[in-house]
C-alpha cells in the first residue's frame, strides 16, 4: 500500500496501470548495461547523465520552463538546457569536460526530439546511459 502511494506521486497514469515502476526498472536496467558495456569511469558518467539530466530536465522544465519548441509540446527548452549543464557537471566527476559536455548535449537533445512512439517502446531510461556511454567511447 505504501509503495502504491509512492508510485502515484511519481509514475505516469498509463504506466501505473500497465507497468508500475517502469521508470525505475529501466533506470536500473540501463545503468546495469552501461556498467557491463563500458569502462567504469564512462559507465558512471553515463549513469550520472541519466540520473541528473533526466530528472532535472523534467522538474525544471515542468515548473520553470516557458519555451515550447515544436513538435514536443510537453517538454520545455529551459529544462533541457539546465539538464545539459547539470549533467555535464556531474559527469565531470568521472570523465573529461569534452566527453561530459558532448555526451550530455547529444543525449539530452536527442531525448527532447525522440518521438513518443519510440519512447513508448524503448524507455528513455534505457536509451540514455547506453547512448551516453557509446558517445564517450567514441
Amino acid at each position: 500500500k505504501k509503495i502504491h502511494k509512492i508510485l502515484t506521486l511519481f509514475e505516469r497514469e498509463h504506466d501505473l496501470k500497465n507497468f508500475p515502476a517502469k521508470g525505475p526498472f529501466f533506470m536500473l536496467l540501463g545503468s546495469f548495461l552501461a556498467y557491463q558495456f563500458f569502462p567504469l569511469d564512462i559507465a558512471l558518467a553515463a549513469i550520472s547523465i541519466l540520473a541528473v539530466g533526466d530528472s532535472i530536465s523534467h522538474l525544471f522544465g515542468r515548473y520553470l520552463g516557458k519555451t515550447i519548441i515544436p513538435p514536443v509540446k510537453h517538454k520545455k527548452l529551459e529544462g533541457t538546457l539546465v539538464a545539459i549543464a547539470c549533467s555535464t557537471l556531474t559527469a565531470l566527476l568521472f570523465v573529461s569536460f569534452d566527453k561530459a559536455l558532448i555526451a550530455s548535449t547529444v543525449v539530452l537533445l536527442l531525448e527532447y526530439f525522440l518521438p513518443s512512439r519510440i519512447t513508448r517502446i524503448i524507455d528513455d531510461n534505457l536509451i540514455i546511459p547506453i547512448l551516453a556511454g557509446a558517445i564517450m567511447m567514441i
